[in-house]
């Protein structure tokens, strides 16, 4: 039997099951559905998000620079990227003790919460 062709945002028909619904609605070809042109937007949605956040970026730059902001009170963009370029080794060696702290407290919590949970789950008073 071959899967009925339906919109993706339909519903099924009362002749069809949810199976036949979802499979003919997982069928239907990506921009040629209800909305051929969503594909299209997303990626445009995605440029413009890009873009804001590039303009965004060159005016704090050029903010910076016009105004003769003091590094110590709002760096240029340009001097940030300077600093974590000469000290990339130091924030990796930072990092990693910062991941290793993360990971244990996780492990740590875990083990109590366990812990804890099986106590009150055993517990008469509770």
């Amino acid at each position: 039997m071959t899967a009925p062709t339906v919109e993706p945002s339909a519903k099924p028909r009362a002749n069809e099951t949810w199976e036949d619904w979802r499979g003919a609605a997982q069928s239907v070809p990506l921009g040629q559905g209800r909305w051929p042109a969503r594909k299209w937007f997303a990626r445009l949605d995605s440029a413009v998000s890009v873009a804001f956040a590039a303009g965004l970026l060159v005016l704090w730059e050029l903010a910076c620079g016009v105004f003769q902001v003091p590094a110590w009170l709002l760096p240029a963009p340009s001097g940030i990227a300077v600093a974590l370029v000469g000290s990339s080794s130091l924030l990796l060696q930072h990092g990693l003790v910062t991941a290793q702290e993360v990971i244990l407290g996780m492990v740590a919590s875990v083990a109590l919460g366990i812990g804890f949970g099986v106590a009150i789950s055993r517990s008469r008073t509770v």
